[in-house]
């Protein structure tokens, strides 16, 4: 064990940083790993000790106790890893907490080469202040409720590559009770109960000039829910909201860094790029993105991110209008190669095993899909886009209303959800024959590049009797996708989409009306292809 003196002396300089300075709660628990591990009780530092000896105010704990104390010390545990990437990369003494328990761990630190530290700081995500949630409770029950939302949005937001979530004592409102917290952003919370009916106000600030980005009023809409499942339900779209694709974070980070001309780590802006891409894919988006992570990878940076995207970005060349040399089996390889690889960099990323379910999913091995599906929802339950995709797997595979039930629920977490999360919504339209619902949530989508897409619009066309509009989008798609449109004059196409669903396809795809002593018949090009010639 290194010198107790210099642990001491390491674990002042960690509570006196910038990074600590706003987690007292966390500083304390950090002092009493340290100070009993160095004292030779670290087997006895257990979650109900650390509970009545640091978060007990009256001597007495219960059972949501071990729950706050475990949360707290995952928390320790990223603020410890940040504290080391940043202020503290040139310690001497390394203090981790293991996963698992909560005893204390001393090390020496090797010293590496400068630039490699630089990097490693450089490529941290944004830093987000969550503040006490403050309002007129009125009892203890609410106000404990109120402590757990705050930790319950800092977990759910910790799940993102791109958030580091921060603690903070205050209220977190302008003008700020003590420092201001070296955050890019501070969420702050408003508890409000007018008669029997609790609303929550969340509002998200710029951590420097205190500007408004983001604001939401949550209220109870079930009589029969609790306060306490309630809020932890706020606190779950609270963090979807701020962590999904559509969030105002990103391009507020974007807008910050080319204001302050600040030098961005390639990787970093590449990935808060592809998350503004993939709220509206783009041609123009998809090369200059493409080309820059293949430029990453080229200089030896295989990290999970980076494969993940490259993977998408392959698959979104196969899919969408971007792919016109006929290369849709190539471009299809290679996202599966680089799902695989991803997933071998690391098996607890989320979204490796999403691109991973993608890969399988569009190669028709359910199987594989399903598995790859557990996983990412198993690693984080609020990846909205997975479990919209997860509802339209089991639509596909004939559970009709379970998938439709899976896909509201998406949408539901989503203030706003991407367009593609009502896709099989029209695939139900269709199913329906129900050509004007089909078209209105089409247009809705707004996704203008992918294939299936032209085809749906097609089909709608065709079971609406709209045949100019039809043959028209039937000559694009020869163009450029005739072997989907051969499939879909077929009968079939490569997914083993329910019966009836494949029936109204082939209807609004080849259907025509012949007038015969003023009854209309109606018959398929598929047919008139098999009919003998006279």
């Amino acid at each position: 064990m290194e010198n107790k003196d210099a642990i001491l002396e390491q674990l002042q300089r960690i509570i006196g940083s910038r990074t600590f300075r706003q987690a007292k709660r966390l500083c304390a628990l950090l002092q009493y790993s340290v100070e009993e591990t160095l004292a030779g009780r670290a087997n006895a530092i257990t979650a109900p000790i650390v509970a009545l000896e640091i978060f007990s105010r009256d001597g007495t704990i219960d059972a949501r106790s071990e729950g706050l104390v475990r949360v707290q010390a995952r928390q320790l545990r990223m603020k410890l890893s940040s504290y080391y990437e940043g202020e503290g990369r040139d310690d001497s003494i390394r203090i981790t907490i293991p996963q698992g328990g909560y005893s204390a761990i001393f090390e020496t630190m090797r010293a590496e080469p400068a630039s490699t530290l630089r990097q490693a700081a450089e490529i941290d995500g944004i830093d987000i202040g969550v503040a006490r949630i403050v309002g007129a409770v009125g009892d203890i029950e609410t106000e404990l409720a109120l402590q757990a939302t705050q930790q319950h949005v800092i977990t759910h937001l910790s799940r993102s590559a791109d958030l580091r979530a921060l603690w903070l004592d205050n209220d977190g409102a302008p003008p700020l009770d003590g420092p201001t917290p070296r955050a890019d952003l501070v969420l702050t919370g408003r508890y409000l109960k007018e008669g029997k009916t609790p609303s929550l106000t969340m509002n998200l600030f710029c951590g420097r000039r205190h500007d408004l980005i983001w604001s939401q009023r949550f209220e109870q809409e079930h009589r029969g829910t609790s306060d306490e499942e309630w809020l932890r339900d706020v606190a779950m779209r609270t963090a979807v909201e701020i962590g999904a694709p559509s969030s105002p974070v990103i391009p507020h980070r974007l807008r910050r860094w080319r204001e302050l001309d600040v030098k961005v780590h390639p990787v970093t802006d590449a990935l808060l790029r592809m998350r503004l891409y993939n709220q509206d894919p783009t041609a123009e988006g998809h090369l200059l993105l493409r080309t820059d992570f293949e430029a990453i990878l080229q200089k030896g940076d295989r990290r999970p991110e980076v494969l993940a995207a490259l993977s998408q970005l392959y698959r979104d060349e196969a899919r969408f209008t971007f792919n016109r040399e006929g290369t849709r089996a190539e471009s299809t390889e290679k996202a599966e190669d680089f799902a695989t690889e991803a997933i071998r960099a690391d098996r607890y990323s989320a979204d490796a095993w999403y691109v991973a379910y993608q890969a399988a999913y569009e190669g028709t091995d359910f199987r594989r899909a399903r598995a790859a599906m557990e996983r990412v929802l198993a690693l984080d339950p609020l990846h909205t886009d997975a479990v919209a995709d997860n509802g339209s797997m089991l639509w596909t595979l004939g559970d009709t209303k379970a998938g439709l039930t899976e896909v509201d629920r998406a949408i539901g977490l989503r203030r706003h959800a991407p367009g593609w999360y009502w896709l099989t919504h029209v695939h139900e339209a269709i199913r329906t024959r129900d050509p004007e619902k089909a078209e209105t949530l089409i247009a809705k989508m707004e996704l203008p590049h992918f294939f299936w897409m032209v085809l749906l619009r097609m089909v709608a066309a065709g079971l609406s009797g709209d045949f100019d509009k039809r043959d028209a989008l039937r000559k694009k798609l020869a163009r450029e996708q005739s072997e989907l449109l051969g499939q879909v004059d077929a009968g079939g196409t490569g997914m083993p989409f329910p019966k009836d669903f494949l029936a109204a396809l082939r209807d609004g795809a080849t259907r025509t009306e012949e007038t015969d002593g003023g009854s209309a018949a109606v018959t398929t090009l598929a047919q008139k292809a098999r009919a003998p010639k006279r």
